[in-house]
Formats: structure tokens, sequence, C-alpha cells
């Protein structure tokens, strides 16, 4: 069943009162500011805002098929992506920073007695700007 929602684009985990948008300027509910809000329906898990939720969002916003807003979404995706293989941080202003890291190589104790090397691991870390910190705070 499908059920309207209001929720923070940029949250991975919603809850059921929250707003989704990608245009800046409206106010979000609860009387809080955003730059990201509206309302759009969500036909999925109503805890999660999902990849198709965000190209069907953009698609509605800017009046264009889901074909062509399923491309837009991917391209932003993929940008990102290139550039954190390249070890390049990417920085979205009023939204977050991502930037990898590396996690240094360890040996461990299994709960068996063996014992483990762990090699360096590559992590991907996100930190939220002020912006999407405010909003969130005052959903």
């Amino acid at each position: 069943s499908s059920r309207s929602v209001t929720c923070l684009a940029s949250s991975a985990a919603l809850p059921a009162a929250a707003a989704v948008s990608l245009t800046p300027g409206a106010s979000a509910s609860r009387g809080s500011t955003s730059f990201f809000s509206t309302t759009t329906t969500i036909n999925q898990d109503p805890d999660f805002f999902s990849k198709s939720d965000l190209i069907k969002t953009v698609a509605e916003q800017h009046e264009m098929t889901t074909a062509n807003a399923g491309r837009v979404v991917d391209t932003v995706f993929d940008t990102i992506t290139d550039a954190l293989t390249k070890g390049t941080k990417v920085k979205i202003s009023r939204f977050g920073k991502f930037e990898v890291a590396v996690q240094k190589a360890r040996t461990f104790r299994t709960p068996q007695g063996a014992i483990v090397a762990k090699p360096d691991m590559k992590k991907v870390k996100f930190g939220p700007l002020k912006d999407l910190k405010e909003s969130v705070a005052g959903a």
C-alpha cells in the first residue's frame, strides 16, 4: 500500500512524518526550515528512502521521465564514486562531505584462539554539513 510521507532526502532511515525534495526554499514539517522539502508518495519500506524514490522525486520535481531522472541520479552517484575511487574528497554544499579513510592493518584473535591478520581496508566516510544537521535536528 502507498502512503504519503515527509522525509529528508538525505537521510537513509526516515521517520513516518518526514518531507522529500530536491528543491531549495520550502519549509519542512513541524515548523522547521529545510532546503529539502515537499511531499511524495513512497510505496516501499517506510523506514527507507530508496534510489527509486529519489528518481521518482527528481522526475516529478523537474517534469521529466523516470528514465531520464534515473540517468541523472546514476550520473551523480557515478561521479561521486569515481572521485572517491581516485582518492578525491567530495563536498556537496549544504549537504555533506564524503572521503575515503584507510583502516590500518591489524591482527586479532578469534573466539577459537586463531590469530588472524586483517589487511589495510579503505572505507567511505560521510560527514553531514551544518545545513543538513540543522534540518534533521529540526525535523
